[in-house]
């Protein structure tokens, strides 16, 4: 069994986070998943492995299926109205590929012996993350150039339409940066190769193709 979980597990303050480090999860999103996490590892302490990912992003049916393609239609939106639209710039992420962490977790299950082996597992947590750092900020500006790429005129207009928020976001409480270590899960998976994620320039320019 193999339960997905999230870096929101993590309260922010101190990363890059291992897969021993303490979670204190801020929100009732971290904390319902961290609690899951704590049943499966209870249940199934041989069997289990928790895959512990980030933001994700890729083809969806609508953009707002991913908190990474909802900021596009965020972002028309401005544009349309012609009104500024202040993005997150507090909260630093690092949107991952479905069909990586897709690719990741077949690696995981054709090695299910060896992650289940009390020999070999380095842990019965992992973590898996692209590298490349954004706020909703960056990622909105980086649209704005995808969106209006054969309009210079508009592209333009766009990108100053596009105003960083310095604050943290209101309601919930987040986590400010849950950069996550995945050097276990690259020991077992015998190299980092194995972790490469699509840029996310051109990840971002597929998932809004089709939108």
């Amino acid at each position: 069994m193999i339960y997905l979980s999230t870096d929101y597990v993590f309260d922010g303050t101190q990363p890059p986070y291992k897969v021993n480090a303490e979670p204190n999860p801020l929100n009732t999103y971290g904390k319902t998943k961290r609690a899951g996490e704590k049943v499966v590892l209870e249940v199934c302490p041989l069997r289990a492995i928790v895959l512990r990912v980030p933001i994700l992003y890729g083809q969806v049916e609508s953009l707002g299926e991913s908190a990474v393609t909802v900021l596009c239609e965020q972002l028309r939106k401005a544009v349309a109205d012609e009104q500024p639209k202040l993005f997150d710039n507090w909260a630093t992420r690092y949107p991952t590929n479905t069909a990586d962490i897709a690719r990741v977790l077949e690696h995981i299950s054709r090695l299910r012996d060896k992650f289940a082996s009390e020999e070999h597992a380095v842990s019965r947590v992992y973590h898996f993350s692209a590298t490349e750092a954004f706020s909703k900020y960056t990622i909105a500006q980086l649209m704005a150039k995808l969106l209006y790429a054969d309009d210079e005129a508009a592209r333009a207009a766009a990108l100053e339409l596009i105003k960083p928020n310095p604050d943290p976001p209101s309601g919930a409480p987040r986590p400010r940066d849950c950069r996550m270590d995945t050097s276990a899960l690259s020991k077992m998976l015998g190299g980092d190769e194995a972790l490469t994620c699509v840029p996310f320039a051109k990840g971002l320019a597929d998932a809004l193709s089709q939108h």
